[in-house]
Parts: C-alpha cells; structure tokens; sequence
C-alpha cells in the first residue's frame, strides 16, 4: 500500500479593501447612542408627520429624506420629556388626522365608470367597494387619532357616563373614609 501525500493547508488571504469609496450617506448614529432632542429637529419631525399624512412616525422615519431622523422610540421618549415638543407633537397629530379624513372624502372621485351595451353611464361597484373601505379606514384612524373630533358620540358619551358613575363612588367612598376617620379619633 502506499501512502497518500499530504498537501499542506493554505491560509486565507485577507482581500484588500478597494480604492473606490462608497458615496457618503446620511446615517442615524450608532444604535444605542441617545439622540439629542433640538428645537429644530422637533419642527422638522412634526411638519413630516403632516406632510405624510397616510403613514405613521416608524415608516416616516424609515423614509430616504428623513434618514436623519432617530429612531422612533427616541422621539416617543422626547413626547413625554420636552413638554414643548409634546404640545407640537399632538397639534401635528391632529392636523394629521383632519388631512386623512379630507383625504378619505376624494377616494369617491376615484370611482370607475363604464358604459354597458345600452350607452348607460354606470358605476364600478368593485371600485366602490374599494373606495369605501378606504375612507372607513381612514376616518377610523382618524378616529383614534382625534377621538373629540372624530369619534363616535355613542362611545364618547358611553365614557362620559362611565366617569360620572366613577365620580360619584369616589365621592361616596371619600365620605365614608372621611366618617370613619372621625369616629375613629
């Protein structure tokens, strides 16, 4: 029998990085690293918010012209730090929400005519459809974004009433404490 060579093994060859450079791109800073809130940067995040008034503050910040944006969660930590950001933050929100539901009431102007064998303007009703469940949609969120505005009167007194209930208990128990406290002492 004979006895195979053995080829010694050859070590990896680290590549070189090339001359050419990459075009300099607009980058967030390294995760991790707190961004810091400026004046500036809230104006610029609240007038993008109602410039785009169909996405949320996530995809918006996701988008190429605002990659100098933080990361979302540093904005929502902003909301509850910088009061007047917060102020700022909740008028875009509801311009917001009035632009959406403007929006939803031109989704019906996008509907599909057609004439049948008879030389009868008709509708779409797919196209209908499909108008409708937009503007539902949109007037939902806007619902939930502006709720005084935009929400149902049933929910909104249902709420009402639910907190006068509370109101009164609460009365009603501070009473007793206060009855309780007396006789005690």
């Amino acid at each position: 029998m004979t006895e195979a060579k053995k080829k010694p093994l050859k070590k990896p060859v680290a590549k070189k990085p090339s001359a050419k450079k990459s075009p300099a791109k607009k980058t967030r800073p390294r995760p991790g690293q707190p961004t810091k809130y400026t004046e500036k940067l809230g104006d610029e995040i609240c007038e993008a918010l109602i410039r785009n008034p169909l996405i949320g503050l996530a995809k918006i910040c996701k988008l190429p012209e605002y990659s100098h944006f933080p990361n979302p969660d540093s904005i929502y930590v902003w909301r509850h730090k910088e009061h007047e950001f917060s102020d700022k933050y909740l008028k875009a929100a509801r311009t917001k929400s009035e632009l959406a539901v403007e929006e939803a009431e031109s989704f019906y102007d996008d509907a599909l005519y057609y004439f049948d064998s008879d030389g009868n303007k008709r509708i779409d009703s797919p196209s209908v459809a499909l108008a409708t469940a937009k503007a539902n949609s949109k007037k939902w969120f806007a619902s939930r974004l502006a709720p005084k505005l935009y929400g149902d009167k049933k929910q909104l007194d249902e709420v009402k009433d639910e907190n006068e209930g509370l109101k009164k208990e609460l009365q009603n128990l501070r009473r007793q404490l206060q009855e309780q406290n007396e006789s005690e002492y």
